[in-house]
């Protein structure tokens, strides 16, 4: 994976969506794909680990692909430890060097929806799983874990043949677009819990 900045990553997205006041599944995923798909979950890593599986059949070997996480998750910023009952962590904050976002990254324009503000990485598909497991000295120094969030809201190819989206809001589900052959095999998978929709469908 590779942290970059990049401000104008989103711009086609948001010529192809409504607006998120609209709260339906066009205000997530860009317009344009023959099906879209949405996958409940109780736990979205699990899931996505399986959506990569699938994904990978319609994905070039090799394609970068594109990862985009909401800039106000505290893992961005270190955030203060203020649950330890430890005097020697309660209060703690971490140096601008222990993050897992370089301050490169952290501090330059963003990519941007209307109503959110992302930080971006690229790198292959399997890369959608890769922030659990991310090592910095921020992780080592605080008792609660810093990364919550370990896939980002939004993520698709260079080819842009599909796109996955969830949201802060939305700790449930997340949403597909993508050919018809794509969505008929994420429906069809038995290890997803996924229905077909229309972008009209408001977004649960």
């Amino acid at each position: 994976m590779q942290w970059v900045v990049e401000p104008a990553a989103l711009d086609w997205v948001n010529e192809r969506v409504s607006e998120f006041s609209a709260n339906q599944v066009s205000s997530l995923v860009p317009s344009g794909f023959e099906a879209y798909a949405r996958i409940s979950h109780p736990h979205r890593v699990e899931s996505a680990a399986v959506l990569v599986e699938v994904l990978r059949s319609y994905t070039g070997a090799g394609e970068r692909c594109w990862f985009a996480s909401w800039e106000g998750y505290g893992w961005v910023w270190g955030g203060i430890v203020t649950f330890s009952t430890d005097p020697a962590t309660h209060g703690l904050s971490p140096e601008p060097d222990e993050l897992p976002v370089p301050a490169k990254v952290r501090d330059g324009p963003r990519a941007r929806r209307p109503h959110r503000g992302y930080v971006l990485y690229t790198g292959g598909l399997g890369d959608a799983l890769v922030l659990g497991d991310l090592d910095y000295p921020w992780r080592h120094r605080t008792p609660i874990p810093a990364i919550t969030t370990e896939v980002p809201d939004l993520w698709w190819p260079e080819s842009r043949a599909w796109f996955v989206a969830s949201d802060t809001d939305l700790e449930h589900c997340t949403y597909l677009g993508g050919t018809r052959v794509l969505v008929d095999q994420v429906v069809a998978e038995p290890r997803l819990d996924a229905t077909p929709v229309d972008p009209c469908d408001p977004l649960l």
